[in-house]
């Protein structure tokens, strides 16, 4: 295939803009890194399977939520970490909790996508 079609199949296969290996494997064992710059662009490679949030849909209405999940939040509403949220003074940790009844944690803004600070319950039921 043309590089223009891996770069198109790959965007097809996962749903979003990536590379696939074969752009790279001839660099491929001297690549050690964990952040790809091109450009002014920054990947950073992830090999972890956690998952930083949890979807929830409500029944009766069809609305989305996320709820953050065992992920520190810097105060900008920003995942601690992420460009210009690196201070872990300014940060708080954004965790999950199911009890009986219901879900409880910190949701993102629909409008914003920053995570709001305030926690929020999401009853079983509904």
């Amino acid at each position: 295939m043309l590089d223009g079609q891996l770069f198109s199949a790959a965007c097809k296969q996962y749903g979003k803009i990536c590379y696939p290996h074969g752009y790279f494997s001839a660099y491929s064992a001297g690549i050690y890194v964990k952040t790809l710059i091109i450009g002014r662009l920054r990947f950073e490679l992830a090999s972890s399977v956690e998952r930083p949030v949890r979807i929830f849909r409500n029944n009766a209405n069809g609305e989305i939520l996320p709820l953050m999940d065992n992920t520190m939040i810097h105060e900008s509403g920003h995942i601690l970490g992420s460009y210009g949220c690196e201070d872990e003074s300014a940060a708080y940790p954004a965790d999950f909790k199911e009890t009986e009844d219901a879900y409880e944690g910190y949701t993102v803004d629909g409008e914003t996508r920053l995570v709001v600070k305030k926690r929020i319950r999401l009853s079983k039921s509904e």
